[in-house]
């Protein structure tokens, strides 16, 4: 084999190692609840997926830094020297959400407005939480409050998604999140947004195959659950599912921007946490513009896919730009700190955690 060969093929087992290994055990996890008996059943669905996705993150996490980063967040670790860096907060969110997500549908009630009532409740419970225990380097007390709007926000532009489209935005949201993590320098924080991204997408597929088999009993039950809407096939997900990955979505583009050391937008963080409420409202819209008598999922997938290609093009062609007009000899340290530098909102041992 040669060198070549070895490097790529070490590539290779690193991406299936901490993106496609944890996508596949958040599939097996979530292989149940898009089956029969348990499709049917509202609570085992909402817990059942987004304990999958949250799986995905918290698994890459730990194939990538190894389980002591988690636990030493917890307990007392015997010989354990490693430094406690704060974005490691981001894992254990994800391992809170996913043990969070058994309990809340639960807790919600049984009617659609009842559930409705308590994801706004618990989401308004997340966002506190989460804008009190995980604080990320050069935050103060303004940022701090743009991270609880943040969380806020992604749980509402998850909650807008139908149970057809949630799981395909959700592919979509964290391949845009992963993209712009990558670009700001933070390699180990794309791979985990590239494992709930293919976990999303894998298993939004065994949904998708599996519905093609309903029968026409759970349709009726669908509609009958739905009958507070005006269009019965478009049941929302208000429940622990949007709460997960609405959350996550805002710590991860909070501490996106935290450790960003290559000059992502601040404006950018924020359009991909609004990403699904647009691809939601641009759906609607040209629902009623093209009179489109289908479900909305694929002018969802097609509105947030078009969006999303248009805020990682606009990324790339300013970094490019600005790259041209920056004098050769601060190139090297554009390329390293970017322009907000080690004396911006980065602080210098932030930009070491995120190049590590």
């Amino acid at each position: 084999m040669s060198e070549n060969d070895s490097f790529f093929s070490e590539i290779a087992q690193y991406v299936f190692s901490v993106v496609v290994l944890p996508a596949l055990i958040a599939a097996v996890i979530a292989l149940p609840v898009a089956l029969k008996p348990l499709r049917s059943r509202h609570r085992w669905v909402e817990a059942g997926i987004a304990l999958a996705l949250m799986t995905a993150f918290a698994v890459s996490f730990a194939r990538e830094l190894g389980s002591n980063a988690l636990l030493r967040q917890v307990v007392a670790i015997p010989d354990d020297n490693a430094p406690f860096e704060r974005w490691h907060r981001v894992g254990m969110t994800a391992v809170v959400l996913g043990l969070a997500a058994l309990v809340v549908p639960r807790l919600q009630g049984n009617s659609t407005r009842a559930r409705l009532a308590g994801g706004v409740g618990f989401a308004v419970l997340s966002a506190l939480l989460v804008s009190f225990f995980v604080r990320f380097p050069g935050l103060n007390l303004g940022w701090q409050l743009v991270q609880f709007l943040f969380v806020l926000f992604g749980i509402a532009s998850f909650a807008l998604m139908w149970r057809g489209a949630i799981l395909w935005a959700a592919w979509i949201s964290f391949g845009l999140l992963g993209f712009l993590v990558a670009e700001s320098g933070f390699a180990q924080l794309a791979v985990m947004c590239g494992a709930v991204s293919a976990a999303s997408f894998m298993i939004a597929v065994i949904w998708w195959t599996a519905g093609l088999f309903r029968s026409r009993t759970e349709r009726e039950r669908v509609r009958e659950e739905a009958a507070d809407f005006k269009n019965p096939e478009e049941l929302p997900s208000t429940g622990a599912i949007a709460i997960a990955l609405g959350t996550m979505v805002g710590v991860v583009a909070m501490c996106g921007r935290a450790y960003d050391s290559a000059r992502v937008w601040d404006h950018q963080w924020t359009l991909a946490v609004f990403l699904p409420a647009f691809g939601w409202f641009a759906a609607v819209k040209m629902r009623q513009w093209f009179k489109w008598k289908r479900g909305y999922a694929p002018l969802v997938i097609a509105c947030m896919l078009l969006s999303a290609g248009g805020i990682a093009g606009y990324l790339k062609w300013r970094q490019s730009a600005s790259r041209d007009t920056v004098p050769s000899t601060d190139q090297k340290s554009l390329d390293m700190y970017g322009d907000r530098g080690a004396a911006s909102h980065v602080p210098a041992g932030a930009q070491a955690a995120a190049r590590r």
